[in-house]
């Protein structure tokens, strides 16, 4: 072939001009990659929201079941205390009675408190416990909340300070009428034998 007939081959590119087609495999590829990455963006926001969410109500859960924890397991094991105490006081011998409570005002107020406790069933004790929770709760939006703890930004726990619920939980003074049951039996039991198993 001569020269002139090559040069018109090259001159008439069949396939388009190189440059040409270069820039628009690189407007492509850049395109390609910006919604590469809007995709990518999407999904790993959304997994990191939902991961976030569920870290934080695993965290409320934990502080709800230890909230409740501290404010149920007091009262609770009073209540057993107070309706084994006056079930074992009532089995026991009239002689047997006496001798453990002298007085028989402290020993009619121990049969009554046991009358009371024993008609009870464990779901009634539980729904005026969750009442006196419920009370408690009005009260502390009310004002005397105080929130002691907090989260921080890599989601651990932390207590700032150990607020004196404990301490009102073990004092079971203003704890409802579970607690009150509690009260009456210790004020019974204060001058007898049994004042140790309060």
């Amino acid at each position: 072939m001569d020269s002139t007939c090559q040069g018109s081959i090259e001159d008439d590119d069949f396939f388009g001009d190189d440059e040409t087609h270069q820039d628009n495999l690189n407007t492509n590829s850049v395109l390609d990659l910006d919604r590469e990455w809007q995709a990518r963006y999407k999904q790993f926001h959304t997994v990191g929201y939902r991961e976030g969410l569920l870290a934080g109500k695993e965290i409320a859960a934990q502080l709800g079941f230890n909230n409740g924890f501290k404010e149920s397991v007091l009262i609770g094991y009073n209540f057993g205390k107070v309706r084994g105490i006056t079930s074992l006081f009532a089995i026991l011998p009239e002689h047997v009675k006496v001798k453990l409570v002298e007085t028989s005002e402290g020993r009619t107020k121990l049969e009554a408190l046991h009358g009371k406790v024993s008609s009870m069933s464990g779901k009634d004790a539980l729904k005026l416990f969750h009442e006196d929770v419920l009370k408690d709760g009005v009260e502390a939006k009310m004002g005397k909340s105080k929130d002691n703890s907090q989260v921080d930004l890599e989601g651990n726990l932390q207590t700032l300070k150990l607020e004196e619920h404990i301490g009102s939980s073990s004092d079971t003074s203003g704890a409802g009428e579970l607690a009150d049951l509690h009260r009456q039996l210790i004020s019974v039991l204060e001058n007898t034998y049994l004042k140790a198993a309060c």
